[in-house]
């Protein structure tokens, strides 16, 4: 998914909550935050469950910057891992200091939640799959994914371009 954190204007308080995770039957699992703010940025965090300590991304993000958040689970280790602007798997990333046991997931959420300050996010283009490459905004060739609405008219276009190519043959 995409992210852009606003400046909350005071960077004091020290309760961040999670604002992304996946859902099951066990609870909130694989979650996203902000886990820390100063006047210079804002860092994500990311943890294996509700109880365990983040992880904290290593160096401050600019707010009010779109982000993409790729957030991954290994079923062989059972620890989660989180992404900022990745092109491929083997770029910079932090994982969940605890193993998760597998769990059948239910869905993606975001949620709000009161922490201090406040902070006000934008989130939007979530992608969910189970292989990388197919949630980065570039496809494994390096072509741009087409949004869906770019890709209904791009059928559209075919479907006219085809239509109009049989009208001309029938004359």
């Amino acid at each position: 998914f995409n992210v852009i954190v606003t400046d909350p204007g005071k960077y004091t308080g020290t309760d961040f909550e999670y604002f992304a995770h996946w859902k099951s039957d066990e609870g909130h699992k694989s979650l996203t935050e902000v886990a820390a703010f100063s006047a210079a940025g804002w860092r994500p965090g990311h943890r294996a469950n509700t109880s365990e300590d983040s992880t904290v991304w290593g160096s401050d993000l600019d707010y009010g910057t779109d982000y993409r958040i790729v957030v991954g689970y290994n079923f062989s280790n059972g620890k989660s891992t989180l992404w900022v602007d990745p092109t491929s798997k083997s770029d910079t990333s932090i994982t969940s200091l605890e193993s998760e046991e597998d769990f059948d997931a239910e869905g993606f959420n975001f949620r709000q939640s009161n922490s201090t300050p406040n902070q006000q996010l934008s989130i939007g283009n979530l992608r969910v799959s189970k292989k990388f490459d197919q949630v980065l905004y570039n496809n494994s060739a390096g072509a741009a994914v087409p949004e869906p609405n770019t890709l209904i008219t791009l059928s559209l276009i075919g479907i006219l371009g085809l239509a109009h190519t049989r009208r001309r043959r029938a004359h």
